[in-house]
């Protein structure tokens, strides 16, 4: 084997090194994507469960201050 043959299958050996090292790299990537796809997809769900809360609060605080007579429709006596 010539000079020239092993530094071309040397270059060939660091490359498919290069090319598993990047595999598992991008195998890593996929999987801390996933997560955060997940994380994102927990705090959207929380956000509209919060939403939600406040707007059940406000009703409640509506139909309590109406009950209590919080609301007066009458105008200001002088």
């Amino acid at each position: 084997m010539s000079e020239q043959e092993q530094n071309n299958a040397l270059e060939l050996a660091l490359l498919r090194k290069d090319f598993e090292t990047l595999q598992a790299d991008m195998s890593e990537i996929k999987r801390d994507i996933k997560k955060l796809s997940t994380a994102w997809s927990t705090a959207e769900n929380l956000v509209a469960f919060i939403k939600w809360l406040a707007g059940l609060a406000a009703a409640i605080a509506l139909i309590t201050g109406i009950v209590k007579g919080w609301f007066s429709m009458s105008a200001p006596k002088e």
